[in-house]
């Protein structure tokens, strides 16, 4: 509970230090910054990022280090957005790799065809194609929905 405690008094020591720096350095408030930024096209976005870090005092820069990714809400529309992204793309690889490993162990090395279908398929079907192998006899009864 006591180290839950610190991690959130460290978290809102590096919010003020981050939000007083930003105020002062470029005269805007942190709201406008996260704004800006989300109105812009994703290559400047992340130029806009990197100069917002780098020009992070000490103290915001050691505060920042020391949170913890895997429980932080991401503030901006623009981590959001791309953190969504790449687990929604995370999700998918990983459905695919598991079902290629599975219709191997099932019915021998893959296709062509049917590592193209698997690969380019949604999460939906990659879903349904993965309760179908569970029944299935043929590769192509897992393939092909009824």
């Amino acid at each position: 509970m006591l180290a839950r405690a610190r991690r959130l008094t460290s978290l809102r020591a590096c919010r003020r230090s981050f939000t007083k720096h930003i105020s002062c350095c470029f005269e805007i408030s942190p709201r406008a910054a996260q704004g800006a930024s989300e109105a812009l096209d994703a290559d400047r976005a992340k130029i806009y990022l990197d100069l917002i870090l780098s020009s992070l005092g000490k103290a915001a820069r050691q505060a920042l280090m020391t949170m913890d990714a895997q429980k932080y809400v991401y503030q901006s529309g623009f981590a959001r957005k791309y953190i969504a992204v790449g687990r929604a793309e995370g999700a998918t690889e990983g459905r695919v790799a598991l079902l290629l490993r599975q219709l191997a162990v099932r019915f021998g090395p893959i296709d062509a065809p049917t590592l193209d279908r698997i690969q380019s398929a949604s999460i939906a079907e990659l879903d349904a194609i993965g309760e179908r192998l569970l029944v299935a006899s043929t590769l192509k009864e897992v393939l092909e929905p009824e």
